[in-house]
C-alpha cells in the first residue's frame, strides 16, 4: 500500500473514531458554545483538538516522511486547539443567530451541522496548503468525482431534513397540540435531524479530504 493509501486508511479510521466520540461522549452534539460554556463544551474542545492533532500527525508522517517527535506533537496539539477555539467562536455566533429561530429542529441544522462542515473543510484546507505547503490546482477532472459525491450526500441529507420538517409542519397543521406537546414534538424532530447530521458530516469529511487531495499539488 502506498503512503497515500495508508494516509487515507488512517483518515477514515480517525473519522470513525471521532464519530463514535461524538455519538457517545458528546451525545451527537459536536458544537462548542462559549456563550453558555459548560462541561460539554470543554469535552468537545478536547474531542475536536484530538481529531485535528491526529490528522496533523498522520499527514506529517505519511506525506512528509517525518518521524513523530515531541515537537511534532506540540505543533499538532497547537493546531488542534487553534481550530477548536475557532470552531467555538463560529458555534457561538451560530448559537446567537439560532436564538432567533423558534423551531428547535431548524436551530439544530444551523448550529450543529453548518459550522461542523465548515470546520472540516477549513481544517483539511489548512492541512494541505499550510502544513504540506501544496498549491491549488485548478483542474476539474481530478475533483469531479469527490465533488459529485459531495453533492449527492448533501442532496440526500437535505431530503432527509426536509422530510422531517415537513412531518413536523403537517402534524402542527392537522392536530391541536398544547405548548408542551409542541415542544416535545420539536425535540423529537430535532433528535432525528441530529442523527442525519452525525452520519452525513462523517461521510462528507472523508469526501472533503479527498477533494483537497485532488485540489492541491506539490
Amino acid at each position: 500500500m502506498t503512503n497515500r493509501g495508508k494516509e487515507n486508511v488512517f483518515l477514515v479510521g480517525l473519522t470513525v473514531l471521532h464519530l463514535i466520540a461524538v455519538l457517545f461522549v458528546l451525545g451527537r452534539m459536536p458544537f462548542i458554545d462559549f456563550y453558555h460554556f459548560q462541561t460539554h463544551d470543554a469535552v468537545a474542545i478536547g474531542v475536536w483538538t484530538a481529531y485535528a492533532a491526529a490528522l496533523y500527525i498522520v499527514m506529517v508522517i505519511w506525506e512528509k516522511g517525518i518521524s513523530i517527535s515531541p515537537k511534532i506533537v506540540m505543533k499538532a496539539i497547537g493546531l488542534g486547539i487553534f481550530m477548536s477555539l475557532g470552531k467555538g467562536c463560529v458555534g457561538t455566533i451560530a448559537d446567537r443567530i439560532g436564538v432567533l429561530v423558534t423551531n428547535e429542529a431548524r436551530y439544530i441544522v444551523i448550529e450543529s451541522q453548518i459550522e461542523t462542515l465548515l470546520f472540516g473543510f477549513v481544517l483539511f484546507g489548512i492541512l494541505h496548503m499550510k502544513v504540506l505547503k501544496k498549491k491549488l490546482s485548478f483542474k476539474f477532472k481530478p475533483i469531479k468525482r469527490p465533488v459529485l459525491l459531495i453533492l449527492l450526500v448533501t442532496f440526500i441529507y437535505v431530503l432527509q431534513v426536509a422530510g422531517s420538517l415537513r412531518v413536523y409542519a403537517e402534524a402542527l397543521a392537522q392536530f391541536s397540540f398544547t405548548e408542551v406537546q409542541i415542544y416535545r414534538l420539536d425535540i423529537y424532530i430535532a433528535s432525528k435531524i441530529l442523527n442525519y447530521n452525525t452520519w452525513s458530516y462523517a461521510v462528507l469529511y472523508v469526501l472533503f479530504w479527498k477533494l483537497w487531495q485532488n485540489l492541491t499539488e506539490e
